[in-house]
């Protein structure tokens, strides 16, 4: 029972993980695209 709560609290903060990690990259390539038009 607490090894599956565990697992799902891994699972639930790699998916979260994951999608930070998109967002910022997501993020950073936007701002590379602005900086490179404007410059």
């Amino acid at each position: 029972m607490i090894e599956h709560l565990i697992n799902t609290v891994k699972s639930a903060f790699d998916n979260v993980l994951g999608l930070v990690t998109n967002v910022f990259g997501g993020t950073f390539e936007a701002i590379g695209d602005l900086s490179s038009n404007v410059f």
